[in-house]
């Protein structure tokens, strides 16, 4: 595919429009040529960033606009439908995480994409995180030696994009990244060892805490709505050394060479710990554009995406 390609985008709310921002940085691949979204007042606001025609129905986008692939950012409920009717109109497809609210659905979306020869791409972003991928490289290297276990913190507050909705909770909201990010570093399906749920401040739970069993390795895995800190953290310990990722940062510490300080003058002592620690330089990118080009790339090759509808529906089955 030489030209470029023609995009078209379902949903214009929070992760519609970061893609419209997005897909316009890569204007050197593609064109937006139309958006689809019912709400026109969100359409108005944002249609400055690009030349695509505005629909109410992703239909008449469709039929109109003709776009080869589609980013669809819809209420959830809706995703499942309006990505088989991409599909099966020989749209390639990019739906954003979670793949469905249900195994059935994610299987149905899986089953017409291979029958139609079509690309889908489930949008698990944190695996583009730059720091991301230097972890996952460094483990597969063998660089930490063997993993003995990783402890996952997604924290924050209640996020307002969510108010009436109710339609999933924190596992699917942010303890899916975690999921995601784990199963890919260790390059394994894990077993669920057990989930904990709770709900405090919303419809839906608020609190999740997972553990997960890689072989010999443990997984734990935080995700809260009630924390008054955004906090995004992965920490992987292994035989070698200790990694600690920050996402928001985008950067990685390795943490080697620790032992007990000899000396001991009191209780803070008792706990305190001599090591090394390096800080390497890791390349910074938005994960948002790293994944869209990704996928623009695979429109373009028909190359199979880093996060395919098998990959989300593996995803989902651990969490639901």
């Amino acid at each position: 595919m030489s030209a470029l390609i023609r995009v078209g985008i379902i949903g214009m709310g929070n992760m519609g429009s970061q893609q419209l921002r997005v897909y316009g940085d890569l204007s050197a691949k593609c064109e937006v040529v139309g958006v689809a979204e019912k709400d026109e007042l969100r359409w108005e606001s944002r249609k400055k960033s690009t030349g695509g025609e505005f629909f109410s129905d992703y239909h008449e986008m469709l039929a109109n606009s003709k776009p080869d692939a589609v980013s669809i950012a819809p209420p959830n409920t809706l995703q499942c439908s309006a990505a088989i009717d991409c599909l099966k109109a020989g749209v390639d497809v990019l739906v954003e995480k979670p793949i469905a609210l249900s195994l059935n659905d994610a299987k149905r979306m899986i089953d017409v994409a291979r029958h139609e020869e079509r690309v889908l791409m489930v949008g698990h972003v944190e695996r583009f995180n730059p720091a991301v991928q230097f972890i996952r490289n460094y483990v597969n290297d063998g660089k930490l030696g063997e993993s003995y276990y990783l402890s996952s913190r997604r924290l924050g507050f209640y996020p307002s994009r969510l108010d009436g909705a109710g339609r999933f909770g924190v596992s699917l909201d942010l303890a899916i990244h975690d999921v995601d990010v784990v199963r890919f570093i260790m390059g394994q399906r894990p077993r669920v060892i057990h989930t904990d749920r709770m709900k405090r401040r919303s419809r839906r739970e608020d609190y999740v805490c997972m553990t997960l069993r890689f072989g010999k390795s443990i997984g734990i895995l935080e995700a809260s709505w009630l924390s008054p800190y955004k906090i995004r953290q992965l920490i992987v310990n292994g035989a070698e050394g200790i990694a600690v990722v920050d996402y928001l940062a985008q950067s990685v510490e390795i943490i080697s060479d620790y032992k007990e300080k000899p000396e001991f003058a009191g209780y803070r002592d008792f706990l305190d710990f001599e090591y090394e620690i390096t800080k390497p330089g890791i390349r910074k990118g938005e994960p948002l554009r790293l994944e869209l080009d990704h996928f623009l790339d695979c429109v373009s090759s028909r190359a199979a995406p880093a996060s395919d509808g098998q990959n989300g529906l593996e995803n989902l089955r651990l969490v639901i």
